[in-house]
């Protein structure tokens, strides 16, 4: 789905000039399956044939259209269309050398003649996962890695007997290629394997230097072989079971094995090159190399990827994406997406910590903007208009209200007053900013600020979940300017009690924007006796009151 919706994105982008062409619902370029041709072929024909009725269809424009596939097949029977593999493609942008890097990696290895490792445990398929769950031979659940350990994972499951425990999965082995946050299926290891979580912290380890999860029989006084798991993961001769009282304070956790992968959760990832990198064989500046790249995110194994410019990547911050993590693999295979920038830079870190933290921040596109008020800042109260000679919203502006915030903001979201009322009792309102006004439902900026769902504020900067003209402008209740709001009043008594309650449409005209000390130095200063102070001390007497 994530790519899915990516792709409907770029194809909303009038921009980007992205199009689909619906070859299967169209009468010139649908076909038929013939009796002898497997899906797979059929498809690569259907292909075919639609850019054959492009290429006469666009002639008169002057337009070629070219088939892209790394089939050979595919190619080798397209004669008479335009076609080419993607690397061909990307190689016209001379300009951008980085282009073939953002290519899914294939075929890539780092096993040595001489290594011995036969790789990980073959996935169950999904119709094995799914009968073992029914038959209660395997559970499930979300993988996650510690933080501070990348050899230790948990998985919180519904165990056989009925009962959510935590399952240890331990060593890369046991994890066998699942990553933090996949869904995974997991096979429990007898209680005589069950241990406590390692507790040394693995940080800066290399994982070559790791042995892999390997079982040793152990032989009791009886000749019997039972089996033992370091909290490594690796096999011990220590620790000897044989008394079973002494079972029960020697093993821990039920500690089990990753046999198959439901979904898998993977992201685009911030990375760096492995510092342990070097050149150690004369190459072209632009022959392609396999490379080991660390993850940002410590729980994340580290990625193989192919590029050509590994030189130019060593100190730099860059993305990768995860492609494939083969069975004969150490490690996962990923290809570079895009460069960041040089390590310790302020604005590259920057970006780091909002990409790990899928914080989005790109600029507002043209579709969001378009739903901005036409008059833009220039936009003002229209009693009309704004639906208070209907009726539908309350003229509040006559009522002292002010707001109360941090020093310097300008996102001013709310405000209050309180009025003391004929029969002794206070009127107290609390107005918050009518959004809803400006961001109609189901449009692009609906759309858009629900993704965001919130503003993120940075040291040096703030992520705005709304174009700045809404948050920081129409949408922000200032002083001295009317607003829109969405008010709540209420009736309390001397003693807080709550009277009566009315909830509405509303518009307001602040009185006052004040900073907290501001506030407090009012209360404080027993000469100010002006309306906007003695409501201020209001609520604060009616807060205590409220909080005893």
């Amino acid at each position: 789905m994530p790519t899915y919706t990516r792709v409907r994105a770029i194809l909303r982008d009038e921009e980007r000039a992205w199009f689909v062409f619906s070859n299967e619902h169209h009468r010139e370029t649908f076909i038929e399956r013939n009796a002898d041709e497997s899906p797979n072929d059929r498809n690569d024909r259907a292909i075919r044939t639609a850019v054959a009725w492009l290429t006469k269809h666009l002639k008169p424009l002057g337009i070629t259209p070219v088939m892209v596939t790394n089939d050979e097949d595919n190619l080798r029977k397209a004669s008479d269309v335009a076609a080419c593999r993607m690397d061909e493609l990307l190689g016209v942008y001379s300009e951008h050398p980085e282009l073939p890097d953002m290519m899914g990696s294939v075929n890539i290895t780092d096993r040595k003649s001489d290594d011995v490792w036969t790789g990980y445990d073959e996935h169950l398929s999904p119709v094995q996962v799914q009968a073992g769950l029914k038959g209660g031979l395997l559970v499930q659940g979300t993988l996650q890695i510690a933080p501070y350990n990348y050899l230790e994972g948990s998985v919180y499951a519904t165990l056989p007997d009925g009962t959510e425990q935590r399952v240890l999965v331990v060593g890369r082995n046991d994890m066998n290629r699942a990553v933090q946050g996949d869904k995974v299926a997991v096979q429990i290891w007898p209680k005589a394997q069950w241990r406590n979580a390692p507790s040394t912290a693995l940080v800066d380890e290399d994982e070559d230097k790791v042995p892999s999860v390997t079982e040793e029989p152990k032989k009791d006084d009886g000749g019997s072989a039972k089996r033992v798991r370091r909290a490594d993961g690796s096999a011990t001769k220590a620790d000897k079971l044989d008394d079973p009282a002494a079972l029960d304070t020697k093993l821990g956790e039920p500690t089990g094995h990753v046999v198959g992968i439901i979904r898998r959760n993977w992201r685009s990832y911030c990375a760096f090159l492995d510092p342990n990198f070097t050149t150690r064989n004369a190459r072209a500046s632009n022959a392609p190399t396999t490379v080991s790249v660390l993850a940002m995110d410590r729980r994340i194994p580290k990625i193989k990827i192919r590029t050509r410019q590994a030189d130019s990547l060593a100190g730099q911050r860059f993305v990768v994406a995860l492609d494939s993590w083969p069975r004969e693999s150490r490690y996962p295979l990923g290809h570079f997406v895009r460069a960041l920038g040089s390590a310790g830079d302020k604005a590259t870190e920057t970006e780091v910590l909002l990409l790990e933290h899928d914080v989005p921040f790109q600029p507002f596109t043209q579709r969001v903007r378009e739903d901005l008020p036409a008059e833009g800042a220039a936009w003002t109260f229209d009693a009309e208009r704004d639906q208070v000679v209907s009726g539908k919203r309350h003229d509040l502006r006559s009522l002292d209200v002010c707001s109360i915030d941090p020093p310097g903001c300008t996102d001013i979201d709310d405000a209050l007053h309180a009025t003391r009322l004929p029969n002794g009792n206070f009127q107290v309102g609390v107005h918050i900013a009518d959004v809803t006004n400006f961001v109609k439902p189901k449009t692009a900026m609906d759309t858009e600020a629900a993704y965001r769902s919130t503003t993120v504020y940075l040291v040096d900067r703030r992520i705005d979940m709304l174009p700045e003209l809404l948050g920081t402008n129409l949408c922000s209740l200032m002083s001295n300017v009317d607003r829109l709001a969405f008010s709540c009043m209420w009736e309390l008594d001397n003693d807080a009690n709550i009277v009566s309650a009315q909830f509405h449409k509303s518009v307001i005209h602040s009185k006052a924007s004040l900073t907290y000390d501001q506030a407090q130095a009012r209360i404080d200063d027993s000469a100010q006796h002006d309306t906007i102070t003695t409501s201020i001390r209001d609520l604060n007497m009616l807060a205590k009151k409220l909080r005893a």
